[in-house]
């Protein structure tokens, strides 16, 4: 019943991308997974459809790997009948059936695309923009969270001594952001700590490079709590 339902709502959004012209996906990556949102509108439609459009598990984080992944999930929304339970008696078998004319379609009218301001995000958009692939995506969109970062960074660039401090201290907190085992570290030390200015046990520093905080929290945290910094 779940797979019929679900198949019944697949259905009534490809038919609003195949009387679309326009196309906007909301693409969110991380930790090799990546959600997908999407907005479409049609030339005699006043208001836009909105819904999900799918995921990818497992994708290669890279830039290659999203477009991939991208890929991927809009073959996945074209193909209908896929996956069907156990004891059900399909024609088309277990693989579904493609509609090859509207993935191509739906490629045609993508014409922006939503992310955050992470480097493997901007340059997966970027290359997006092929004749084989998404010919008419030509708009990266962000939200003020990400794109607010680059007001704060300038702030920091217009002093060198400022800028080789903060490139020197996020340096370190980006080791420890990335690295499993200094962030597990960094979170005993801070659970340890008994002189914190705060009640919050912070379990990171939050220096991933694409939001605004980016340039703040790291070092807030470590005067916030220097006893559980120095312990790591």
């Amino acid at each position: 019943m779940l797979w019929t339902l679900n198949e019944s709502f697949n259905d009534i959004k490809r038919d609003h991308l195949r009387r679309a012209e326009c196309l906007n996906i909301i693409r969110d990556e991380r930790h090799s997974r990546m959600h997908i949102r999407y907005r479409c509108i049609g030339a005699h439609e006043t208001l836009p459809n909105i819904g999900y459009f799918g995921q990818c598990r497992g994708n290669d984080p890279s830039a290659l790997g999203i477009i991939e992944g991208t890929v991927k999930v809009y073959k996945e929304v074209c193909t209908s009948r896929a996956n069907p339970p156990k004891g059900a008696s399909l024609s088309c078998g277990p693989s579904g059936i493609f509609d090859e004319s509207l993935f191509n379609h739906c490629k045609n009218i993508t014409e922006a695309c939503s992310t955050d301001s992470a480097e493997n995000e901007v340059v997966a958009t970027r290359d997006m923009r092929r004749p084989e692939l998404f010919p008419n995506c030509s708009f990266q969109l962000r939200d003020m969270v990400h794109s607010s970062r680059r007001v704060l960074s300038r702030l920091w660039k217009a002093s060198p001594r400022l800028n080789h401090c903060y490139e020197f201290f996020g340096l370190i907190a980006s080791i420890i952001q990335w690295s499993d085992d200094l962030r597990r570290i960094y979170s005993e030390c801070t659970e340890q700590s008994s002189d914190a200015a705060v009640s919050t046990k912070f379990q990171h520093l939050r220096a991933a490079k694409h939001r605004i905080e980016t340039h703040l929290t790291p070092m807030s945290r470590c005067c916030l709590d220097p006893s559980g910094e120095h312990s790591l």
